[in-house]
């Protein structure tokens, strides 16, 4: 037979309690967006910082000749991911609005609906380079996915600390 027992609270004790639960819930409603917007702004710093210092470069094989020939004549360099800047330069962390998961959603990268100065969309772009162009005659050199495997390593579990100290902080 288990023994009984009962809990007294003082009512200055219950006060503070529900007070301090309703905080953490309101604190613990607000996290999803906040996180995974932090998470996305985290994603596309990386991304930037990766893309500079061409981090991944050393993976891929050397540019075709063709192409190499025509690069350095056209911006006059051979950096990875990187013609006319147009993917540095439209690189962002951008709420996702459409969609079954709308409601939460961020991400960093190239929203679809960007184009260049020639009309050319940046993220298809970034998608060739990623991937590899439908031809094949020049080899893929992924940016974004390596990246994501870098901070999926390095930075989530950071930012999910910060939400659950964030939604601790509440208790008291």
């Amino acid at each position: 037979m288990l023994p009984k027992f009962g809990v007294r609270w003082k009512s200055g004790h219950a006060v503070r309690h529900y007070r301090a639960r309703g905080k953490v819930q309101t604190m613990a409603k607000k996290q999803p967006l906040k996180l995974v917007q932090a998470c996305a702004q985290d994603y596309t710093e990386l991304v930037r910082k990766n893309l500079m210092s061409e981090k991944f470069r050393w993976l891929y094989p050397q540019y075709h000749k063709d192409y190499a020939t025509w690069k350095l004549k056209k911006v006059g360099h051979l950096k990875t991911w990187r013609l006319f800047d147009d993917l540095l330069n439209n690189l962002k962390a951008f709420k996702i609005t459409s969609g079954t998961v709308a409601r939460h959603a961020w991400m960093g990268g190239i929203p679809d609906h960007v184009t260049n100065r020639d009309g050319t969309n940046i993220a298809m772009y970034g998608k060739t380079v990623e991937y590899g162009p439908k031809t094949k005659k020049y080899k893929k050199r992924p940016l974004f996915i390596p990246t994501a495997h870098e901070y999926a390593r390095a930075e989530w579990g950071k930012r999910g600390q910060e939400a659950l100290n964030r939604i601790k902080s509440k208790w008291a």
